[in-house]
């Protein structure tokens, strides 16, 4: 009965190793899909209970301390910066329209003036031109309207007696969220959140995006023509070891602080890298193939566009993604030169003032969107490169 007993558990021992070794640890392990979930959750978890922990703790020890705000805290931050009209941006695009009306309006008295020159001189009539007016549109003053609104409702929905039909309670219902909803849309427009997003991914998509136009046609030359690369490739890996930290003041005196200074740092930042990397990708490619190109006629074009390019597109796209990370930190490094929005700009301003709790949800914003931007040309990378897998 003993050995029976032994022998089962035994078994049962064996059949744990072999489940953990097959699902669990090991070098040939694959686990389950919801073990695969639970394992990528997992340390986000574990990061924000710890920090949740950790920031009540300091909270208890000193209740005025900013520097570990709690994650509620950081939320409504957020959402203030998400939802609400930013006053210094209404503010600078009241004035940039007025001061474009203006000019509009100081052309148009020209053109006026010479209309009245021409009838003094012909006795004509012709008509003046009408100046145009300056918008009276304020999206700050717009939102608080509807913030008004939203209470009036509140206490309307708050005072209707128990015997409302349901009728009157579901069109003030409908009524409140209506208003909400155009107010979150005003406000989103208009807030420090939207316009700094799209100040930073502007810069970084022009130039990331000249960047790698330069370094995929320059690469592919570089790596199928000695006379391109005897040319370019000592001057590239020297200049691909100047910091461009180093370099930044420079490139601001010269080419300003507006967003060309910093596209032009960006550019130069990250082209040599992704130059050199891609014209090492196409040097690897077996040259037993551009032989048969060649040698079934096709023009040195034809063997590129055909045979070269097809073979360098997914390697291209993971230079991009990998050379992602550096414009990121040159995007955020080139902001915090004097400017009007951006995120690195937007971070800059709030340690002025330790407000953590806006900090800390801009970087988890900019981790975000370059998790999308990741993911964006690794499934780009899927579709137009079907064959190309990577482990």
């Amino acid at each position: 009965m003993t050995k029976v007993i032994k022998m089962s558990q035994n078994a049962s021992t064996n059949q744990i190793k072999n489940f953990f070794k097959k699902y669990v640890w090991g070098m040939f392990a694959s686990p389950s899909n919801h073990f695969k979930i639970f394992l990528r959750i997992l340390p986000f978890i574990l990061a924000i209970v710890g920090y949740s922990v950790f920031s009540a703790q300091q909270t208890s020890l000193d209740p005025k301390q900013k520097v570990y705000p709690s994650i509620s805290k950081m939320i409504v931050k957020f959402q203030k910066y998400t939802f609400e009209p930013n006053r210094q941006i209404v503010s600078n695009q009241i004035n940039a329209n007025k001061k474009d009306i203006d000019l509009k309006n100081e052309e148009i008295q020209k053109q006026n003036d010479l209309i009245a020159e021409s009838n003094k001189l012909n006795n004509e009539s012709k008509a003046y031109l009408p100046l145009l007016k300056k918008s009276k549109e304020n999206p700050y003053k717009d939102w608080k309207k509807i913030k008004k609104e939203i209470k009036k409702v509140d206490k309307k929905i708050k005072a209707l007696p128990e015997t409302a039909s349901f009728s009157e309670k579901t069109t003030l219902i409908i009524d409140k969220y209506t208003l909400k909803f155009e107010a979150a849309y005003i406000g989103f427009f208009n807030s420090a959140l939207y316009h700094d997003t799209i100040s930073s991914l502007s810069r970084l998509g022009i130039s990331m995006g000249i960047a790698s136009s330069f370094a995929l046609i320059l690469g592919i030359y570089m790596g199928t023509y000695k006379l391109v690369e005897y040319t370019l490739k000592d001057f590239t890996t020297m200049f691909s070891l100047i910091q461009p930290v180093a370099i930044m003041p420079v490139i601001m005196i010269i080419f300003g602080v507006e967003d060309f200074g910093k596209i032009i740092f960006i550019i130069l930042g990250v082209l040599p890298t992704m130059l050199l990397t891609l014209s090492l990708k196409v040097k690897d490619i077996p040259i037993q193939t551009i032989v048969k190109s060649k040698t079934l006629g096709a023009s040195d074009f034809q063997t590129i566009r055909k045979v070269v390019f097809p073979q360098i597109l997914p390697h291209f796209l993971d230079t991009v993604r990998l050379t992602l990370f550096f414009g990121w930190l040159l995007l955020l490094t080139s902001e915090t030169v004097p400017t009007e929005s951006g995120l690195g700009y937007r971070i800059v301003v709030e340690k002025r003032f330790a407000n953590m709790d806006i900090i800390i949800p801009y970087i988890v914003w900019i981790v975000f969107i370059s998790y999308l931007l990741d993911r964006s040309i690794a499934m780009l990378q899927k579709v137009v490169s079907p064959w190309y897998k990577t482990r």
